[in-house]
């Protein structure tokens, strides 16, 4: 099976409470497809704010990657890349709120026989 991961870009200049609509639908809307759940915190150097950030993911597995606020953040999420050893990796903004679905071609979503994994994702 393919790994799998969701890496959502936590910038801590907005603050805690600016990841919590991501925090609530990615709680609410199954993937559809085992994966990791990787947060960049990004500038987010503070104790206190890694573990507030972290508490809004308490019901699902994930860690916090940090990565120093610098650079657009493209950076972070290549940085971010590098590191990861995942066959796909999902790259989700800030300002996430959104529903995630991994479909993959046993789900009859994904009709291309070349189709092995794709995300189907929508802003609400």
């Amino acid at each position: 099976m393919d790994r799998v991961t969701v890496v959502y870009l936590a910038r801590i200049t907005h603050g805690v409470d600016g990841f919590k609509p991501f925090a609530a639908s990615y709680r609410k809307f199954s993937a559809g497809y085992p994966h990791d759940l990787i947060i960049i915190g990004k500038g987010m150097k503070r104790l206190q704010d890694q573990a507030a950030t972290l508490s809004l993911f308490d019901d699902s597995a994930h860690r916090l990657m940090y990565i120093p606020d610098d650079g657009y953040d493209i950076r972070a999420y290549l940085t971010a890349a590098k590191i990861l050893d995942h066959d796909y990796i999902f790259l989700q903004h800030l300002h996430g709120d959104c529903r995630l679905r991994l479909a993959s071609k046993d789900d009859g979503l994904c009709e291309a026989p070349e189709c092995r994994l794709s995300w189907f994702h929508s802003l609400v």
